[in-house]
């Protein structure tokens, strides 16, 4: 902490006048000077009988205090934006409304935030459990320039993502589109928006911080329960490894599709009334068992559809070429 060179004088000189550090502290306090600032300037100089006020070395740590703000600053801004994205996910997979679309993809991106979270929330615990330590020890590190900056940022994000919400939800009112989803997805926004301004709210006292700061231990349990909400809904790796091997065939369908298409005898002789799907694949080595299951079935003389069946048929991808069909996801395709 820089101290203002007007009261690092008065302590010198008072020092050197035979003052005790208690009457200069009463005196300071007098003048308004928090007891923070008195006792980080009174730190800063002994006292020595014949020779007077002695100044302590007070080392520069700033470049190592920048990079651990950093990453306490980043940690914790990452985990609250990757919760934010999971509780928003969740409402709308909890609360659908016409013209949903529940696709691997969409949840892939929860998946994403659910690791994010995973690695982003011990790390800010820790690094914030290191910071209320050091801060006890060596209440200055609160006052640091880069660590103010970095707090003012973060309550600047705060409040403008608060004053967006409320602007939003009041357009959505204006237009007639408030729905109860938008209702919850907005407090949602709201309450960690409010986190964060929590979290922050001690930046600006001047009375040490508590080791364990209830802001932190709010962020991360909001965080940790729309992590284990989200893994609830996505039914964690097995149904990761269903979803896999559903995009695997529906990707060897459309190959399979452009195989049969491709069949010259067919365009002349027209198609079989049965027919092994497999036995026209131009390349069978690039494709997996999984093709096996590929069924044929001829629509015309000139136009066939073929199907699979997926294990995860209501998490599968609205494409454009694939449709479905009972329990089953086809393409159809005419010979040219």
């Amino acid at each position: 902490m820089q101290q203002p060179p007007e009261l690092t004088h008065f302590v010198r000189e008072a020092l050197n006048r035979g003052q005790s550090r208690q009457t200069i502290e009463a005196q300071l306090a007098a003048a308004d000077w928090t007891g923070l600032e008195i006792q980080t300037a009174l730190a800063g100089w002994d006292y020595c009988e014949p020779i007077g006020a002695v100044p302590r070395p007070q080392r520069s740590t700033s470049a190592w205090d920048a990079l651990f703000y950093v990453m306490l600053f980043a940690a914790f801004g990452l985990m609250i934006g990757h919760a934010m994205h999971l509780m928003l996910g969740v409402i709308t997979f909890m609360m659908p409304e016409a013209g949903d679309s529940y696709s691997r993809y969409r949840m892939n991106g929860l998946r994403w935030s659910m690791a994010a979270v995973m690695v982003f929330t011990p790390a800010f615990l820790w690094l914030h459990w290191k910071d209320a330590r050091a801060s006890q020890a060596n209440p200055v590190r609160r006052f640091g320039t880069i660590r103010r900056w970095l707090t003012a940022t973060a309550l600047l994000a705060a409040a403008l993502t608060l004053a967006c919400d409320s602007i939003y939800v009041i357009y959505a009112f204006l237009t007639g589109e408030l729905t109860p989803r938008f209702i919850v997805k907005a407090i949602a926004v709201a309450l960690m928006a409010g986190t964060v301004l929590y979290y922050f709210r001690q930046e600006r006292q001047t009375e040490p911080v508590a080791r364990f700061n209830p802001g932190a231990w709010l962020a991360a349990g909001l965080t940790l329960l729309a992590l284990s909400t989200s893994l609830w809904l996505s039914g964690g790796p097995l149904q990761g490894q269903k979803e896999a091997r559903d995009d695997i065939r529906l990707r060897e369908l459309r190959i399979v599709r452009e195989d049969i298409a491709a069949c010259k005898s067919f365009r002349t002789e027209g198609l079989p009334e049965t027919l092994a799907p497999m036995s026209c694949a131009r390349a069978p080595q690039d494709l997996t068992g999984l093709a096996s299951a590929i069924t044929y079935e001829r629509l015309e003389q000139d136009r066939f559809e073929i199907c699979v069946q997926l294990e995860a048929p209501d998490r599968a991808s609205n494409l454009y070429d694939i449709h479905r069909k009972g329990s089953l996801h086809c393409t159809a395709e005419t010979l040219e």
